[in-house]
């Protein structure tokens, strides 16, 4: 039935808009762990559709704030990486047990994703970085 939901053409944007938007108002707030435990696990289901990752190609034109720097002509899947990149480096450590999560979402996303802006792909190389690490 859920699946149903998301078939609707304007579901993928609106769906992952609200989950980024969470995510981005919660990485501040340990006590808000749950909730963001919540948006990824949804993120994470979401992004095994080939259709969300095709829908994330499109331009993201919005007035909403988010606590980064977006470029200026940004994709839905710039906002998927920023917003992964800004979670993971200045979110809580309490989120360390579902980076696998956190990766897989972008590795179910990035066969699908046609061009990503510098900041994204430095957010991503950053990533990268910390993970290869660890």
């Amino acid at each position: 039935m859920f699946e149903d939901f998301t078939q609707r053409g304007d579901f993928h944007e609106h769906f992952v808009l609200g989950l980024l938007i969470l995510l981005d108002k919660s990485k501040k707030n340990p006590t808000k762990s749950n909730l963001m435990y919540l948006c990824i696990f949804m993120l994470l289901s979401m992004s095994s559709s080939r259709e969300l990752a095709m829908t994330l190609n499109t331009p993201f034109v919005s007035a909403i704030k988010f606590d980064m720097e977006l470029p200026v002509e940004c994709t839905y899947a710039d906002l998927v990486f920023l917003s992964t990149y800004k979670l993971i480096h200045t979110g809580p450590r309490l989120l360390k047990p579902i980076y696998k999560s956190i990766v897989a979402v972008m590795a179910n996303i990035a066969p699908y994703t046609r061009k990503l802006s510098k900041e994204a792909c430095d957010g991503l190389m950053y990533l990268v970085s910390v993970f290869t690490r660890h």
